[in-house]
């Protein structure tokens, strides 16, 4: 009998496979018992026209800086920090603010210089509406002569008589500078072509400061006395000047409300507490305003004629008139306010509202 061929056996082989086994009735029983495999969706995304599957991911989640606030919420975070490394963190952050510190000083610097250089310019422009020419001036009359005379208007800061070194005479013109501008167009209004000394004397603001004051100052400052006189406009306020020296402000305020409702009303005062003869009354009508002028001025009140005229500038404006001699921060105030800057900016960044938060990493830069 001969033996069978391999491919008989192969067959046979295969024929076994294909055939299925039952399991025994143990492994049946431990099937049942197991739960159903669960089954993850899988989502599709379309790109392009087909559709690429995303497939479920899993292993360790590491959450960067930019998702710190939301990494905390799920309860996850980077992990823990070697020593060094916390060393190298805190040096960087020592540094960062360090830098946000000069970073801020220094901005802080440039906007008081800037501030600085806009009350000087303010304060400019003030002086040169404050300023008068006199002109057509009589050979015997002297400053102290044209300080009494033009004393009444309002308080002057200056008087500037050119002198011929030939003849040892002015030239017959001067220049009177007030501290406010009110009594300088008071003066234009009032002397302008009135007899002085034998002669009549002439009275300008203006066009001939242009020619015989400082050229070169005047069109820098324009553009600040136009806006200046603009926003003056917007309040209903006179002037008041050669105000007795018995009268008060509640005086001022009895006669003046006769023309209209007073809002403020107020003296100029000097360091001893007496005012100093010149003030302000503001209306709440435009109306009101200009009647008080036409009535009041020239006005015998308390044995002196009082001078009332329109208001050049807003009320903000006297503080400009002596303006801050500090140039500079103190050092100490400067870097004390930008650390808090820097600080506040730090915290803004990282979108933490409470201060204790953050670590204060510059308290050593303080100390």
């Amino acid at each position: 009998m001969s033996d069978p061929s391999p491919t008989s056996e192969i067959s046979q082989d295969a024929a076994d496979n294909t055939t299925p086994k039952e399991d025994p009735p143990a492994a049946v029983e431990e099937k049942q018992q197991q739960p159903p495999p669960q089954v993850i969706p899988v989502a599709v995304i379309p790109i392009r026209g087909s559709a690429m599957p995303v497939l479920p991911q899993h292993g360790k989640v590491y959450i960067g800086p930019g998702a710190k606030k939301e990494a905390q919420v799920l309860g996850l975070g980077l992990s823990s920090l070697h020593r060094s490394e916390r060393s190298d963190l805190d040096r960087a952050k020592r540094f960062a603010m360090e830098q946000s510190i000069k970073f801020t000083m220094q901005k802080q610097q440039t906007a008081h210089q800037e501030n600085q250089q806009k009350v000087a310019m303010y304060a400019q422009a003030l002086s040169l509406m404050a300023r008068v020419y006199v002109g057509s001036i009589s050979f015997e009359i002297r400053e102290d002569q044209l300080r009494e005379t033009f004393g009444e208007f309002g308080p002057i800061k200056s008087v500037n008589m050119s002198f011929d070194a030939s003849t040892g005479h002015h030239k017959g013109y001067a220049f009177l500078e007030y501290e406010i501008p009110e009594a300088a167009l008071l003066a234009q209004e009032a002397m302008n072509g009135l007899m002085m000394g034998g002669r009549n004397i002439k009275v300008e603001r203006g066009r001939v400061q242009l020619q015989l004051g400082r050229p070169q100052t005047m069109p820098q400052a324009q553009p600040i006395i136009d806006m200046i006189m603009t926003e003056a406009r917007k309040y209903h306020r006179i002037y008041v000047a050669s105000v007795h020296e018995d009268l008060n402000e509640s005086d001022l305020r009895t006669v003046f409300s006769s023309f209209g409702n007073i809002i403020k009303c107020q003296l100029a005062k000097s360091t001893s507490g007496k005012h100093r003869g010149f003030g302000y009354i503001e209306f709440d009508t435009p109306r009101a305003a200009a009647e008080a002028i036409t009535g009041m001025n020239m006005f015998d009140l308390g044995g002196k004629l009082m001078r009332v005229g329109k208001c050049l500038t807003p009320p903000e404006a006297l503080s400009y008139i002596v303006p801050n001699t500090q140039t500079q921060l103190p050092t100490a105030a400067a870097m004390a306010a930008a650390a808090i800057t820097a600080r506040i900016q730090a915290q803004e960044a990282a979108g933490v509202s409470n201060p204790s938060v953050l670590p204060r990493t510059f308290s050593g830069i303080l100390a």
